[in-house]
């Protein structure tokens, strides 16, 4: 199973697949209501070019709930599809 917290938690180059299969928009929109400390971290560990793109679609998300949460359930959806076809793994202290 993936969680939204995982994406905290998985590799650099795990992250940037995920990305690039959900879209920066909808990214954005995911983690539009998250902490800032979460949405920081997941930042820190794109490379500057992606970090750059996200916070402008970060300054342009709406604050529409019910988008944001469509957008937190497609990209869990992107990661549990990525986990199962084993191109992305989670770090062995956070496997369930």
């Amino acid at each position: 199973t993936f969680f939204l917290e995982d994406v905290g938690v998985i590799t650099s180059g795990a992250l940037r697949l995920m990305f690039q299969e959900a879209g920066y928009p909808t990214v954005a929109l995911a983690l539009r209501d998250e902490k800032p400390e979460i949405r920081e971290g997941i930042l820190r560990k794109l490379p500057v070019a992606m970090r750059e793109i996200l916070q402008q679609e970060l300054e342009l998300a709406a604050d529409d709930r019910h988008a944001m949460i469509e957008a937190k359930m497609r990209l869990l959806e992107i990661g549990r599809r990525l986990l199962a076809e084993g191109r992305i793994a989670l770090p062995e202290a956070q496997a369930r």
